[in-house]
């Protein structure tokens, strides 16, 4: 099984906005997202949304994170826009699952924690 971070299994026109701490969909033509598989791909309006000071969001950063991944580690890269600028960016880390040998492990080391 692989499993894909639910930020990206948002469908076009519905995202989420925070209010007084409650999440809330909000529903409107003018907002969509592009999901794309390299930052190369995504990184000219990447660039123009991610926090400047944190090096972790910078397109360098998370470009030899794709060369040389942690473990089979595969990366997605959304960009949400209303009307046509971006407003807003996140980023899925995808991998392998197995409930099965995270059960079976747990069992075999003497039972959960």
């Amino acid at each position: 099984m692989t499993s894909l971070c639910p930020i990206a299994k948002l469908t076009n026109h519905i995202f989420s906005d925070r209010e007084n701490g409650v999440i809330q969909k909000v529903s409107d033509s003018s907002y969509h997202m592009e999901v794309y598989d390299t930052i190369r791909e995504a990184s000219g309006d990447w660039c123009r949304v991610v926090p400047q000071g944190d090096p972790y969001w910078k397109a360098d950063f998370l470009q030899s994170m794709e060369i040389k991944p942690p473990g089979d580690f595969q990366f997605r890269y959304i960009v949400f826009y209303h009307e046509k600028e971006p407003v807003g960016v996140a980023y899925a880390q995808i991998t392998k699952f197995s409930a099965w040998q995270s059960i079976r492990g747990d069992i075999q080391a003497g039972g959960s924690k």
